[in-house]
């Protein structure tokens, strides 16, 4: 069983106004989405992107930045 990700679960997260809009056109059925909300804690270098949901939205974060880039 993988980890749920969590804002808390990538230290020093950077937010700004400049990240996009993420829309997703593709429709999920309800245990793809609980999938998917667990996000996506990286464990080696080549993980490039840290995901995690929070009140329904997800966040799209670079692991090495640490700036948001999708939400």
């Amino acid at each position: 069983m993988r980890e749920v990700a969590t804002r808390e679960s990538w230290r020093d997260l950077k937010f700004s106004a400049r990240y996009l809009p993420l829309t997703l056109r593709k429709v999920y059925t309800t245990g793809e989405w609980e999938n998917i909300k667990k996000g996506f804690i990286p464990k080696i270098m080549e993980d490039k992107w840290f995901i995690f949901c929070e009140l329904g939205k997800l966040f799209f974060i670079r692991s090495w930045s640490k700036n948001c880039i999708y939400c």
